[in-house]
């Protein structure tokens, strides 16, 4: 995909922010975490007015320029996160990794305007991306008032699914971006393994044989 981008598809994405922001994530504190590309450079400061419009608490952090991702300091029921980033397969070391630097409940919505949906699986099955259920990814669609709405299958190495497009001012298709995806496990296989382990169990054996008392930690 090419690295070139366009002021429609910048707003676009200022415009898709806008609309979760007043339907699906109200009363949410914000982390704007913007690489160090011209893409986050034209997009971010949309973003920052949009933070200062709605009186959303926010904070705004850089990578790629030595610091570190941090977690929203204003901890709410809904914190999300706002990943910008020309080539998002430059976090890719970042996701895979298994550290404190993330925030497991929190709500991610990344931006992009070069990434293919080739690069968007192979984020999708990244260490913490698997283990993270609330993931939108917004890649250019087939406009510059287009981006495709994607977001992952998780415990499934073929893990991307497209929810809908964003076209002129609005989705074509309304659909449940933040869907419950492990309460049933969606259809995937369950290995239970057991081990040969005696139960712990005390009780009192009468003359007949016949158990009294039974109690232990196993029987609760």
């Amino acid at each position: 995909m090419t690295d070139i981008f366009t002021s429609g598809q910048v707003w676009s994405c200022r415009e898709v922010l806008a609309t979760l922001m007043e339907q699906e994530l109200l009363g949410c504190s914000f982390t704007i975490i913007s690489v160090h590309d011209d893409f986050s450079a034209a997009l971010t400061p949309f973003l920052v007015a949009l933070m200062i419009t709605h009186s959303r608490p926010y904070q705004v952090v850089s990578v790629g320029g030595g610091d570190d991702v941090r977690p929203a300091w204003h901890s709410t029921s809904c914190d999300v996160y706002v990943i910008v980033a020309k080539r998002l397969l430059v976090l890719s070391d970042l996701l895979d990794t298994d550290d404190d630097s993330w925030d497991w409940q929190g709500r991610y919505l990344m931006f992009t305007s070069s990434s293919s949906a080739n690069d968007l699986q192979r984020l999708a099955v990244t260490y913490k991306l698997q283990k993270t259920t609330d993931v939108l990814f917004f890649i250019r669609g087939t406009s510059d008032s287009e981006l495709a709405v994607y977001t992952h299958k998780m415990y499934s190495k073929r893990s991307l699914k497209l929810l809908t497009l964003w076209r002129d001012g609005g989705f074509v298709k309304m659909v449940d971006l933040f869907p419950n995806k492990v309460n049933d496990l969606r259809g995937q296989q369950v290995r239970v393994l057991a081990v040969n382990h005696a139960p712990s169990v005390f009780s009192i054996i009468d003359h007949l044989g016949l158990l009294h008392n039974v109690s232990g930690l196993d029987v609760k």
